[in-house]
């Protein structure tokens, strides 16, 4: 854990006399794999993994190929897909998390044979095929991609175009892209060296059109030249992540065995017989793409450590760096000391840390997901809701640690702004973020359907079965307490809702019936709705982490009690919806914008405590973060 204090005493709000415990704070944020975590820090030491900003593109796809290597002699990925149980995605799960806060494009070109080809296959397919594929992932043999995203279509994977023929004749299927629009397009790991990748493609028997599969394609012979049938280009250069070799592929007629098409769920005869354990068609599609689920919760997670990451650095040079005095002769203050600077900081390091159990807890259901073999509804919309929000809040976050480093900030050695860079793609990989919502947005107005052909009453299974009883009391506004909170949330993902489904209702009428015009008629406030929602499931799971803390560490739980709080006032104090649609008045309004300067304050006085809590080594920190002065001095040069 590492160890500091500001160079001198200051004027900063005076520390609790029991402040909360950097080691029991970091337990609780990392209770898994704690010695897999310190291991990987330690071997993140040595002189391949120092951070590098002075690199060309292919020396930065070298290195990470380098690191990959480095990674695999220590064995750190074994167990993880061939395990097949959650201890080998928590284990994996770690890793990624590590990695990600040295360098992106290590953390994704690993994600994507792991995360993206390892989990397809092991979701979609059949024993035989997990067995052979995912050892040898693991070991290396080979090194896999995923093949979705078309040229021509991202979000919208029913609409690719690349086709898969059944050939009863030789007992093969052809893969073909009929067109430009049918490319594969920034695909990870194509360019340079993926082996193989999972590809997603239209299936068709004699004439008859099945939907999407997924199938397996050899895209380079050992000796690294590609296979006949086969064209690959590199994506070229990008604002980021240049570590990673993203291609495009076409195929014309390549010919793959039966045997590759990824047969778990869906399967065709030597004859060409089609059968499905999953009769529907529209259930079978929500399978197929059940790698991205679990893609999107490690996005989320991830996104959080990166912003904890931004934080840390500003933070700990916010405390040593001083500016202006407040007598003539007197002592600079640091810049901690301002009530800018620390409104600047503090809200999103306490957003960071509730956003970071929230993502611990969905990682949890996804390993519940993989024991059981079901994704619940739930598991779905929080994955696509957190997946947007915390990638946002990660770049917004990002930002403000780079102005409140003023120039210091924008220097690449100092970490922040190439991780601005890098991480950018995560708010359209894996789902456009806008999408994403829309997506909540949309299952949103299902349940609402379903209620309002009930008394207008949900399900208690509906994921806004809550909606059912909003407490009358509001719970305390001065004092900013859970039960306030929670009431209030509920109010506006009540009114927000109701206010889509009567949107939608009026816009079907307008449109003659037309169900796709109605719904773009209300993407605005499906959005909103959406945000409300995901306001009211966040602070339902986080308030769920601080009473477990209590059990724990009381001084630990009192500063995450904090967090939510600050989380919650700058929430309501952000959004006008709360004032608008009366889920507050406009005296709760004015005590929430005192409140928010107040808990600022107090998050102020424990930052040191929070900081070290989240437990990032000094090895991985930046310059600034450590001594500033030191780095910049003439001996360095």
């Amino acid at each position: 854990m590492v160890q500091w204090t500001p160079n001198t005493d200051t004027d900063l709000p005076s520390c609790p006399s029991s402040p909360p415990s950097p080691d029991a704070l970091n337990k609780l944020l990392f209770p898994t794999n704690r010695e897999l975590r310190e291991k990987l820090f330690d071997l993140l030491k040595e002189p391949l993994f120092r951070r590098r900003t002075d690199i060309s593109v292919r020396q930065h796809r070298e290195l990470t190929t380098a690191r990959i290597k480095r990674l695999h002699q220590e064995g750190v990925f074994r167990n993880t897909i061939a395990l097949q149980k959650p201890e080998g995605s928590r284990r994996y799960d770690n890793v990624i998390a590590v990695l990600t806060l040295l360098d992106h494009s290590l953390e994704v070109k690993l994600g994507v044979s792991f995360g993206l080809f390892g989990a397809t296959v092991h979701k979609l397919g059949s024993k035989q095929q997990r067995d052979f594929w995912i050892p040898r992932l693991e070991n290396f043999e080979a090194f896999g991609c995923f093949a979705l995203t078309e040229l021509g279509h991202g979000s919208n994977v029913r609409g690719i175009e690349t086709r898969a023929t059944y050939l009863p004749e030789t007992r093969q299927f052809e893969i073909h892209t009929p067109n430009e629009t049918a490319q594969k397009y920034w695909i990870g790991g194509a360019a340079d060296s993926a082996t193989h990748s999972v590809v997603f493609a239209k299936l068709t028997i004699r004439g008859i059109d099945y939907g999407i599969h997924v199938f397996i394609v050899r895209l380079r012979r050992p000796d690294g030249t590609i296979e006949p049938g086969i064209r690959i280009a590199d994506c070229g250069e990008k604002a980021g992540l240049n570590g990673v070799d993203n291609g495009r592929i076409w195929f014309t007629h390549v010919r793959i065995p039966r045997e590759d098409m990824l047969s778990g769920l869906s399967q065709v005869a030597p004859d060409g017989t089609y059968s499905s354990s999953i009769p529907s068609a529209n259930a079978r599609f929500g399978v197929m793409l059940a790698a991205l689920t679990g893609g999107r919760v490690g996005i989320a997670s991830n996104a959080i450590g990166t912003a904890m990451l931004g934080l840390t650095i500003a933070i700990r040079y916010s405390f040593q760096r001083r500016a202006f005095a407040p007598s003539e002769g007197s002592l600079e203050v640091p810049l901690l000391f301002y009530t800018s600077q620390q409104r600047q900081l503090m809200i999103p390091l306490a957003t960071s840390f509730v956003y970071g159990f929230c993502a611990r807890d969905l990682s949890d259901d996804w390993y519940r997901a993989i024991e059981s073999g079901s994704v619940s509804k739930r598991t779905h919309v929080v994955s696509a809701g957190y997946k947007a929000l915390f990638t946002w809040f990660m770049q917004d976050a990002l930002q403000a640690a780079r102005e409140a480093c003023g120039g210091q900030g924008y220097k690449s050695d100092n970490v922040i702004a190439p991780l601005k860079a890098d991480r950018d793609v995560m708010l359209t990989f894996e789902g456009a973020n806008t999408v994403m919502m829309l997506q909540v947005g949309k299952t949103l107005l299902a349940e609402f359907g379903s209620a309002t052909r009930n008394s207008g009453r949900y399900d208690e299974n509906s994921i806004l079965s809550a909606l059912n009883a909003i407490p009358r009391k509001s719970g305390s506004t001065k004092q900013l307490d859970s039960a306030f909170f929670r009431s209030t949330f509920l109010r506006l993902e009540k009114e927000q809702v109701v206010a889509l489904g009567n949107q939608y209702s009026k816009a079907l009428k307008k449109r003659g019936g037309s169900e796709f015009h109605a719904w773009n008629d209300c993407l605005e406030q499906a959005e909103k709705a959406a945000r409300a929602h995901m306001c009211r499931v966040i602070h339902e799971t986080f308030e769920c982490h601080v009473k477990k803390a209590y059990e724990i560490d009381e001084h630990s739980a009192d500063a995450l009690g904090l967090c939510g709080q600050l989380w919650g006032a700058n929430s309501i104090q952000q959004n006008a919806d709360f004032l608008r649609l009366r889920c507050i008045s406009i005296n709760d309004a004015t005590v929430i914008a005192g409140g928010v300067g107040d808990l600022c304050e107090k998050m102020t006085a424990i930052a040191k405590h929070l900081v070290e809590g989240i437990g990032i080594p000094q090895h991985l920190l930046a310059p600034i973060a450590v001594n500033y002065v030191k780095h910049n001095s003439r001996a360095r040069l």
